[in-house]
């Protein structure tokens, strides 16, 4: 938005970047911080890695049972994160953007991560991008275990998490 039609207002900050590497992954997790905000934790772990939790596939209106977003009447979740994959992670990215998602389509991604069966459709380093989406989703739950204990939940409206392999 901007503050002549959402009353945003915009503050330059000053800022630190902290990386560390999340153990069993190759993925390195960074985080932002301004200067004068709190006192940086090192994060050691971020809990199990579970294939059965990091399985939502970012498609919610092709599942059932998914409550709708109060603002904007669309399906929604603040209980989980979702999982999508950029067309670069594809061997026929033009295969991956023509293709009509359905809810078989969809029921075959969440099968991919909770059993590592075939995906729908040929991937670039398959194995890598289930890990990637598995942390990816620990990444999150951790951020979101830690973020609803102090005033930073309220404000966060979405996370992001980016691989090099393609996972978002």
């Amino acid at each position: 938005g901007d503050s002549r039609h959402e009353g945003v207002v915009t503050q330059d900050v000053s800022y630190n970047v902290h990386f560390a590497p999340v153990a069993g992954t190759k993925l390195r997790l960074g985080v932002a911080f301004a200067d004068k905000d709190r006192v940086v934790e090192t994060i050691s772990s971020v809990g199990s890695l579970s294939a059965v939790d990091a399985s939502v596939y970012h498609r919610l209106d092709l599942q059932s049972g998914v409550a709708k977003c109060k603002h904007l009447d669309q399906p929604a979740t603040k209980t989980t994160s979702v999982f999508k994959l950029a067309p670069e992670a594809f061997k026929q990215p033009a295969v991956y953007l023509e293709t009509q998602e359905d809810s078989n389509y969809v029921t075959q991604w969440v099968n991919w991560i909770k059993t590592g069966s075939s995906p729908p459709l040929d991937l670039h380093n398959e194995q890598q991008l289930r890990r990637d989406v598995i942390a990816t989703d620990a990444i999150s739950s951790y951020w979101e275990s830690t973020a609803s204990n102090n005033d930073v939940m309220p404000y966060t409206a979405w996370r992001y998490i980016g691989t090099a392999e393609g996972t978002f």
